[in-house]
C-alpha cells in the first residue's frame, strides 16, 4: 500500500495510539494467521468505534489510464482526509478509522506478512477489520466509501478494483445508507469536496 501521507499531529496521535497501545505489535512473529487475528483482536479491545474505508488504491503502481490513476490518487487523498476527520485515539471513547492505503501495510507487518503475502491477503485483513466494525456498529462504527463524482470514468464513481466487493460485504454485515452507517464520500480529482 501507499506510504502514510503526512497528516500532522492527529495522524501521529492516531498512529501512536495504534502502535503504542499494542494494537500493532511489530515484534510479534508467530504463525501468520494467528498474528493477523491477534492484531485485529487488539484493535477490537482498544477502540470503542472502528470505522473502515473502502477506497481505490492511489499509490505507485495504481492501474488504469492516466486520468483514472489521477482519480484514484484523489480518492486516496480523500480517504486520508476522512481518516483524519474520523479518528481520535486520545478521546475517552477512542475512535480508529482503518484506511487500507496506509494501514494494511502496518497490520500486515505486525502479522509478519511479506509484501507478496499482503498483496494476496489484503481482502482477508480488510474483512477482519470490517468484522470488528460490525461488532461495534451500535457504538457508531461506519463504512466510508470513496466515490468519484465524475461520470466520465465509471458511471457509478467506484474506481477501486475491490470496492464493489467491499460495498457488498459492508451491506451484508448490516451497514446501510438508511441508518447512516454506510457513507458514500464524493470526491473530485482536486478533492475540493469536504469529507462528511
Amino acid at each position: 500500500t501507499a506510504p502514510p501521507s503526512g497528516g500532522g499531529a492527529m495522524n501521529k496521535n492516531i498512529e501512536e495510539g495504534v502502535v503504542d497501545s499494542g494494537v500493532v505489535n511489530v515484534s510479534s512473529r508467530r504463525l501468520i494467521s494467528e498474528d493477523l487475528q491477534e492484531t485485529v483482536d487488539r484493535l477490537q479491545a482498544h477502540f470503542a468505534v472502528v470505522n473502515i474505508i473502502s477506497t481505490p488504491y492511489g499509490g505507485d503502481g495504481a492501474s488504469g489510464s492516466e486520468r483514472e490513476v489521477r482519480a484514484k490518487a484523489a480518492g486516496a487523498r480523500m480517504a486520508d482526509e476522512v481518516t483524519r476527520n474520523h479518528s481520535d485515539s486520545l478521546a475517552k471513547d477512542k475512535v480508529f478509522t482503518f484506511n487500507p492505503n496506509t494501514d494494511l501495510s502496518k497490520f500486515a507487518h505486525a502479522a509478519g506478512l511479506t509484501k507478496k503475502e499482503q498483496a494476496a491477503r489484503w481482502v482477508e485483513l480488510w474483512s477482519k477489520v470490517l468484522g470488528v466494525a460490525q461488532q461495534k456498529k451500535a457504538a457508531g462504527s461506519k463504512v466510508f466509501v470513496m466515490q468519484h463524482k465524475g461520470e466520465y470514468i465509471k458511471k457509478d464513481g467506484i474506481l477501486g478494483d475491490g470496492q464493489r466487493g467491499e460495498i457488498t460485504a459492508a451491506r451484508n454485515a448490516g451497514f446501510n445508507e438508511e441508518d447512516g452507517s454506510l457513507v458514500f464520500v464524493e470526491y473530485a480529482e482536486d478533492c475540493d469536496l469536504e469529507a462528511e
